[in-house]
């Protein structure tokens, strides 16, 4: 009874305890509501403008390297103007639309703790809920003070230069209407010339308009510019061109609908070569998606269908050869009816293609199809897909669609708490329709990869691949192949604080069964510590590689060092400095080069938002280059040094 009566006061003073806590900070709460009182925006108002000046009042004493004030989680106590009956923030730039919080914390002399929520929403005008336009400028101007080149060589860096630079972002926006645009505006001038798709004086080198409208059952989308589409690695995969696209919906039915360029551009100097609103048959690809959402959009069906042309040469590429033209058409079955435990997709394609306009051959027809069945399992995922392409199809909106490939890949994995392990098989052959031309080659390849996060401090990893390359039914007078490939890595990382140190091994090994002299051995070890904090970073890696021929016994070292250094003092002064260090050489002395190659950037920033939006800095950069063979005995070097003034401006309206 005794000890039944010891654990009853017990209870009762531990209750007692937490009742008088929670008292204690309501109370506190209770007085920080009326202490800190927000003037303006009021306490969840709705303010319609799109930079409401902020105003809190204080009633208690306090100092201001004691108060601390976010706005959306983000600190802006340094640009408050601070009284001593509050605060009062002004934005520089447009608060975005909707809902925003404030928090409040200070300490007062006497050590006591105050806090305070507010919430307030904005509204920017009375017609549209969002109507910005967020831009930032920037103009740099960069003089060359000093240059060292070879003797006998010549160098097109400009001695003078300047260039602006507009990115711009704007919208509109109420309920279900959208309108948006962003662009980029570019000026630059120098004395030498410049190579595509670098112009002198003005350019816009992308640009794109959006417009939509979403309802209860339908929506609507057009947009012009540089628009993408992406489908299907055998349709239409990564094709970004000028143009237009017109996409919509009604319940479970959508459809998309596309005209582009063929040939890709940057810029927009004249609106008929440009705009991609030519319609040119020789430089357009177009095209049109249809799909239905099936059994409470548990299913999906989706027809692709492309054609179009290109001239052969566009902006980041070239061709020797003509342009490519064809069309395809595609058919896609996706189903998901266990809540990702069992999905699969179907796809069939077919495609009349000719790759080269300037032949005399007619478009080849072929087809290609893919078949996946995946899922998740709790803590296990896995999947398989079986694909074939013919040797004659191609899609021309999607270049790097594969062909003439036939196989299967495996893939299972599993997350245990700190373990993860992921496994991948899978077989390829080439020569899908057996000719007696060529041989087949049969591609066989496994990967296992395991990673271990026990330690939070120290994750590691190691990662197993095996592949085989032979052929069968060779012709007569090509001989066999039959290569294997085995590749073991370990990686370790010590992750503490603003440190990162991180060391990866890896052993690759070639055998040929059938010619030794491809035979060969190669070693990697990579060693890189970085340290990282808001105002300095050190990023070093140290590589050595070690290839070894098995047939001449020939060894080839690589060694590769590389720093880069940024960090700023005085909220003044920032600094860039990169240094990489190259060195192979070969045992038998038939290579034998070094290079070296340092850049630095120094910036001293003159005034920080001067006029409310500029931020002015002058500094010196400079670049450092130096290759000697040592083996011929050349040595070259190049050294410059300039002067450059920069300006951002954030301007938002």
């Amino acid at each position: 009874m005794h000890q039944r009566f010891v654990y009853f006061i017990a209870v009762i003073i531990i209750i007692s305890f937490v009742l008088i806590s929670e008292a204690i900070a309501q109370t506190q709460e209770g007085q920080a509501a009326g202490w800190i009182k927000m003037a303006s925006p009021t306490e969840g108002a709705v303010f319609i403008g799109k930079k409401p000046v902020i105003n809190c009042v204080i009633s208690v004493p306090f100092a201001r390297e004691n108060l601390v004030v976010t706005l959306d989680r983000v600190d802006i106590t340094e640009v408050i103007e601070v009284s001593k009956d509050g605060f009062t923030f002004t934005p520089l730039q447009v608060l975005q639309a909707g809902q925003h919080s404030l928090n409040v914390s200070l300490t007062t002399p006497d050590k006591k703790e105050y806090k305070k929520d507010f919430s307030f929403a904005v509204r920017h005008t009375k017609n549209f809920e969002q109507m910005s336009s967020t831009n930032d400028v920037t103009v740099l101007y960069e003089a060359m003070m000093q240059r060292r080149v070879p003797e006998g060589t010549t160098d097109e860096t400009p001695y003078s230069k300047f260039e602006g630079n507009v990115t711009s972002n704007s919208k509109i926006k109420e309920k279900g209407f959208e309108a948006s645009f962003s662009t980029n505006i570019r000026y630059l001038e120098q004395n030498t010339g410049v190579n595509p798709p670098l112009y002198k004086g003005i350019n816009i080198p992308n640009y794109l308009l959006t417009a939509k409208y979403k309802g209860d059952q339908y929506d609507v989308l057009g947009e012009t510019g540089d628009v993408s589409i992406n489908e299907t690695a055998n349709t239409i995969q990564g094709l970004s061109r000028r143009g237009l696209r017109f996409a919509g919906g009604y319940g479970n039915f959508h459809f998309n609908t596309f005209s582009v360029k063929g040939q890709s551009v940057s810029g927009l100097r004249t609106f008929k070569d440009d705009s991609g609103l030519a319609f040119d048959p020789e430089d357009e690809i177009k095209g049109a998606t249809a799909d239905l959402d099936l059994f409470n959009k548990r299913a999906n069906f989706k027809a692709i269908y492309v054609t179009g042309q290109t001239p052969g040469t566009s902006f980041g590429t070239s061709s020797a050869s003509g342009g490519s033209q064809g069309d395809t058409t595609g058919f896609l079955f996706k189903t998901d009816f266990f809540q990702q435990k069992l999905k699969t997709e179907m796809e069939y394609d077919i495609s009349h293609f000719d790759q080269d306009t300037q032949d005399t051959l007619p478009k080849e027809s072929d087809k290609a199809y893919r078949m996946l069945v995946g899922g998740q399992l709790k803590n296990y995922t896995y999947e398989g897909v079986y694909e074939y392409a013919g040797p004659k199809y191609g899609s021309i909106a999607s270049p790097g669609a594969l062909k003439d490939r036939e196989g299967f890949t495996l893939k299972g994995g599993g997350k245990f708490d700190v373990q993860a392990l992921n496994v991948v098989l899978s077989r390829y052959n080439d020569n899908v329709e057996s000719s007696n031309l060529i041989p087949r080659t049969y591609t066989y390849q496994g990967m296992a990869d395991y990673s271990l996060t026990k330690y939070k401090t120290l994750p590691m990893g190691m990662n197993l691949q095996l592949t085989r390359a032979e052929t069968v039914d060779e012709p007569d007078g090509i001989l066999p192949k039959r290569t294997d490939t085995k590749t073991a890595s370990g990686r370790i990382n010590y992750i503490k604080d603003a440190w990162n140190l991180g060391l990866n091994l890896a052993y690759a090994s070639q055998k040929d069964q059938i010619d030794s002299t491809n035979d060969n051995r190669n070693i990697t070890a990579t060693f890189s510590p970085t340290y990282t904090t808001p105002t300095f970073s050190v990023v070093p890696s140290l590589s050595y590689n070690q290839l070894r021929n098995d047939n001449t016994d020939v060894v080839t070292d690589t060694y590769t060092a590389n720093l880069a250094v940024k960090g700023k003092l005085l909220q003044k002064f920032d600094y860039e400095v990169a240094y990489v260090y190259n060195k192979v050489k070969a045992s038998d002395d038939s290579t034998n080069t070094e290079s070296t190659n340092i850049n630095f950037r120094t910036g001293w920033l003159l005034a920080k938002q001067k006029y409310g939006i500029m931020n002015p800095t002058v500094g010196i950069r400079g670049t450092y280059s130096l290759t000697r063979n040592l083996t011929m005995d050349t040595l070259n070097d190049t050294f410059s040094i300039f002067l450059f003034f920069s300006a951002n401006m954030p301007v938002s309206f």
